[in-house]
């Protein structure tokens, strides 16, 4: 793989953990809406009510933190990404002031 192809790999990896972030962003706030009031439980009495709003909770902190493990990730590839150009632009601009073609 060259390094221009690696290089546009790190970016689309980095969007692809972007992307993934929002849409886990969205299945959080959608389960965030979810709340049901206790005394639409009262046909089947108080536990199963708790039990709901222990499951609705769980599930909207587990999306909530993949989302911002998702965006830890885009973050990484992308500082990766500006550090190998960085890099790249210092090795060419050192190479050019030693050597340059005729």
């Amino acid at each position: 793989m060259s390094f221009e192809v690696a290089m546009k790999a790190l970016l689309a990896d980095a969007d692809r953990w972007g992307a993934t972030a929002d849409e886990l962003t969205t299945a959080a706030d959608a389960a965030a809406a979810l709340t049901v009031p206790a005394q639409s439980f009262s046909f089947a009495g108080g536990d199963a009510a708790a039990a709901y709003e222990e499951l609705r909770s769980f599930v909207q902190h587990y999306l909530s933190d993949g989302a911002t493990k998702a965006t830890g990730a885009s973050t990484a590839l992308t500082h990766v990404h500006q550090v190998y150009a960085s890099a790249d632009e210092n090795a060419q601009s050192a190479l050019h002031s030693k050597w340059q073609a005729l």
